[in-house]
C-alpha cells in the first residue's frame, strides 16, 4: 500500500527515511518529524536566543541508521545534531 501526506505548506527542501525505525524527516523553514503512516510526532523551528539552536532553511537530512540521532545541515553553513 501507499501513504500519502502532505508534510509541509511551504515546499520541501529534503527528507529522510529512518532504516530502522517507522520514522520520516521532512525540512524546509523548520523540520517535521512523523510516524511512517503521515502522523507528526514533533517540530522543529528556528528560534533565536543566547544559546539556543539556529535552524536556516534545511538542504540536508541524514538518520543514524541504528539509534535515534538526526543530522540537518542549513543553507546557513550550520549543522546541528539532534537526539532523542
Amino acid at each position: 500500500s501507499v501513504t500519502t501526506f502532505q508534510a509541509h505548506r511551504d515546499g520541501m527542501s529534503a527528507m529522510v527515511v529512518h532504516p530502522a525505525a517507522p520514522m520520516i524527516a521532512t525540512g524546509s523553514s523548520h523540520i517535521n518529524i512523523h510516524k511512517a503512516g503521515g502522523d507528526l510526532l514533533n517540530t522543529i523551528r528556528y528560534h533565536d536566543g543566547f544559546m539556543g539552536h539556529k535552524i536556516g532553511p534545511v538542504c540536508s537530512l541524514a538518520m543514524h541508521p541504528l539509534g535515534l540521532l538526526l543530522a540537518a545541515g542549513g543553507s546557513d553553513a550550520i549543522i546541528s545534531v539532534y537526539t532523542q
